[in-house]
């Protein structure tokens, strides 16, 4: 067994050039012998499968995916836990402002988690690990038109298995005389 000197690819550090480092020189565990992130699919790394979003007018937008995590890789963790069970990662783009609601139904102990930009932690804007093993993580966040949002479902220390992710996105309306998120008031006039 040889060590990586400091800084090369397999130390265990992120270094320059390499989009991950997982302290190993093997490929097909996530991370390449050349420190390059590995894929089993367009949900298991950045930018994610899309979600498309159904719905009209003031409809609330709604969309849905079946997904199974066991195939997959670890490559991301949320502020809330993650980082050991293999995840996915979905983008939803939504024609309207509003609040978006996601939810987990699944089959193993999950964690869901949403970034404005997909590789950015710091860009985290909700975080839910529900306690129990069969999913039930709820998010819900202000969205902005046209503007992507990252969802990520994670294995809660080393969990996988098949779940269904739900999305509905609550359109806000000015001048309706409701608060909407976004919104912090609506007086009932779309005048200012």
């Amino acid at each position: 067994c040889t060590i990586p000197p400091s800084g090369a690819c397999g130390d265990g550090a992120i270094g320059a050039g390499e989009d991950c480092d997982d302290g190993n020189n093997v490929d097909h565990d996530g991370c390449s012998a050349a420190c390059k992130a590995e894929s089993t699919g367009p949900n298991d790394v950045c930018p994610g499968e899309v979600i498309a979003l159904t719905g009209t007018g003031a409809d609330a937008r709604k969309g849905t995916v079946s997904s199974n995590t066991s195939l997959a890789y670890s490559q991301y963790s949320g502020s809330c836990g993650g980082g050991t069970g293999a995840d996915a990662v979905y983008v939803v783009t939504p024609d309207v402002t509003g609040l978006l609601t996601a939810k987990i139904t699944g089959t193993f102990d999950a964690l869901l988690y949403a970034r404005r930009t997909c590789a950015d932690t710091k860009t985290e804007v909700a975080c839910n690990d529900a306690p129990g093993p069969k999913g039930g993580e709820q998010i819900k966040i202000a969205v902005t038109k046209n503007e992507p949002v990252y969802l990520f479902v994670d294995g809660y220390s080393g969990s996988a298995g098949s779940c269904v992710l739900d999305v509905d996105v609550a359109t806000a309306f000015c001048g309706n005389g409701v608060a909407e998120a976004p919104e912090v008031c609506d007086d009932g006039n779309a005048v200012s």
